[in-house]
C-alpha cells in the first residue's frame, strides 16, 4: 500500500497546487479530520475541523488566503496506511499580494478507500501570525 499512499500524496498536493476547493475534498473522507498544529491562543490559524462540512470550511478559507505558487516534496515517508510529508512551498498570501518561501510537514493517515481521515499539518505559524497582523 505505501506506493499507493505515495501516489494518493503527490496527487492530493498536486490538487492543492491548482488552488481548488473541490478537487482538494475530494481526497477526504466524510468523517475526515484536520489540524493546523499550533497553540490556539497564539494563533489563530491553528485549530481542528472535524467532519465532511467543518473540513470544507476549514480547507475552503485555507486555499483563499494561501494561493500555493509551488511545491517540492524533501521528504515523503510512508509507513502503512500512514505518511509523513516535508515539502518546500512557495505561497502567495492573498490579502496583502505577498510571496513567502516556507516549509510544510504533514502528517497523514487513509482509510482502506485511499481517502484522508487524518491530517496534521505543520506550518511556519509565526509567520502565519506576521503577515495577519501586516493584512
Amino acid at each position: 500500500m505505501s506506493k499507493d499512499v505515495k501516489q494518493l500524496i503527490e496527487s492530493y498536493y498536486q490538487a492543492r497546487l491548482k488552488n481548488d476547493h473541490q478537487a482538494s475534498l475530494e481526497f477526504y473522507a466524510s468523517n475526515a479530520s484536520v489540524e493546523y498544529a499550533g497553540d490556539t491562543s497564539a494563533s489563530s490559524f491553528a485549530g481542528s475541523a472535524d467532519g465532511r462540512d467543518e473540513v470544507e470550511a476549514r480547507i475552503t478559507a485555507v486555499i483563499d488566503t494561501w494561493i500555493w505558487l509551488g511545491y517540492e516534496f524533501d521528504s515523503v515517508v510512508v509507513d502503512g496506511s500512514s505518511a509523513a510529508v516535508l515539502c518546500s512551498i512557495k505561497v502567495q498570501h492573498v490579502p496583502t499580494d505577498s510571496v513567502y518561501d516556507s516549509q510544510l510537514f504533514d502528517l497523514f493517515e487513509f482509510d482502506d478507500a485511499g481517502k484522508i481521515v487524518r491530517q496534521v499539518e505543520f506550518a511556519d505559524t509565526a509567520l502565519i501570525e506576521k503577515v495577519g497582523r501586516s493584512g
